[in-house]
């Protein structure tokens, strides 16, 4: 059985961009999320932070490196990250690559 990894980059957790609740705009629908809360931001730096050191030794970017993890995975896991620009899809095709 297969699964689908809805938001595999933790709704852009994992891709380093955001680190802490300010990153985010007013507004957005983020700030209510359990993993934004500012009583998580510490722990959930520890985890960008080790993603961070990680993608760095393995030459790619820490989206890359998540997204290779899932889809390298013994159990098939089909991660459907979302894109807003072409620089991110070049970035998550790119992350088929690894190994």
């Amino acid at each position: 059985m297969g699964l689908v990894a809805y938001s595999p980059l933790g709704r852009g957790f994992l891709t380093g961009a955001i680190q802490i609740r300010s990153d985010l705009e007013e507004g957005d629908w983020r700030l209510v999320s359990p993993r934004f809360l500012e009583e998580n931001s510490d722990e959930n730096l520890k985890i960008v932070e080790c993603l961070q050191t990680l993608a760095s030794d393995k030459q790619c970017t820490p989206a890359q490196l998540s997204l290779a993890w899932l889809m390298q995975h013994e159990a098939t896991i089909i991660p459907i990250p979302g894109i807003r620009s072409q620089a991110q899809l070049s970035e998550n095709i790119a992350a088929t690559l690894m190994r």
